[in-house]
């Protein structure tokens, strides 16, 4: 939420957490201006290095879980990780 805060200049940012089928699932949305998803970065310099989507993405691998960005510029972001409980 923080990167949201300081990157999107988005009006509006959810977060919704669910568990359903033995693993937890995480969705992260906002409305702001987005990003080349492809590129992994929000933008050039040292702010935005992408460090956050990155960490995110080990950590969900790190479990044994997957990670997927979708986002393109001018039309907001949405983050989800899903993790087995085990």
């Amino acid at each position: 939420m923080n990167n949201i805060i300081k990157h999107s200049k988005a009006r509006e940012g959810v977060v919704e957490m669910t568990h359903a089928n033995g693993c937890l699932h995480l969705k992260i949305t906002d409305n702001g201006k987005g990003f080349d998803a492809k590129e992994r970065n929000g933008g050039k310099g040292p702010h935005h290095s992408g460090l956050g989507l990155r960490s995110m993405e080990e950590w969900a691998r790190i479990c044994g879980g997957t990670f997927r960005v979708d986002s393109a510029p001018g039309k907001g972001t949405t983050v989800e990780a899903r993790i087995p409980l085990k």
